[in-house]
């Protein structure tokens, strides 16, 4: 497109208000979120499944931006583990 990558950045954040890093992350909370409520999936599965490295940085960036542990998020649902 032949955009430097800060204007991009900045165009980007303009529009929506936030990053695309920031973005990016919340479609991956999203999609956690909903792997959690609707199937019968472990925590570590989750992780996996949106390649995250290992299931301490899922677990600490799904807290960060829901405010519950994903293990207690199953458990606002009534999933069981």
């Amino acid at each position: 497109s032949g955009l430097s990558k800060y204007f991009l950045i900045r165009s980007f954040k303009e529009v929506f208000k936030i990053t695309p890093h920031q973005y990016h992350i919340q479609v991956k909370i999203n999609k956690a979120k909903e792997l959690l409520q609707h199937q019968h999936l472990s925590v570590t599965e989750v992780a996996r499944i949106l390649n995250y490295p290992n299931i301490f940085t899922f677990s600490r960036q799904f807290h960060a931006t829901t405010q519950h542990a994903p293990s207690g998020f199953k458990e606002l649902y009534g999933i069981k583990k």
